[in-house]
């Protein structure tokens, strides 16, 4: 929305950069960087956030699972669990997601 209204903004001394005076048009871009600046600022801000957020939610999301699939783990001799995008063959039967899954919906359902 206010990446929209800059454009815009922009768009609009452009029209009017042959009609008004060279002062004025200096004073417009000025103003015009200035709150570019200050919405890269701010966005940059957002991000840091979310992202800083999701982390937080990520790490207290595994520390609550972490003790699910551990148990699975154990009670059916499973000694180590790999990440399903970082396989490149592998035999379908060997993808326990959905047991675990089912494992998590179990304990909070």
């Amino acid at each position: 929305m206010k990446e929209q209204k800059l454009v815009e903004l922009e768009k609009e001394i452009k029209k009017k950069q042959n009609i008004i005076s060279e002062d004025e048009l200096k004073n417009e871009i000025n103003q015009l960087k200035e709150k570019v600046k200050k919405f890269r600022t701010e966005k940059d801000l957002m991000v840091t956030e979310y992202k800083e957020y999701k982390e937080k939610e990520l790490s207290n999301l595994y520390k609550i699972i972490n003790p699910i699939i551990q148990a699975y783990m154990d009670n059916n001799n499973i000694d180590i669990l790999l990440d399903t995008k970082n396989i490149i063959f592998g035999k379908k039967s060997s993808d326990i997601t959905a047991a675990i899954i089912a494992e998590i919906d179990k304990k909070f359902n």
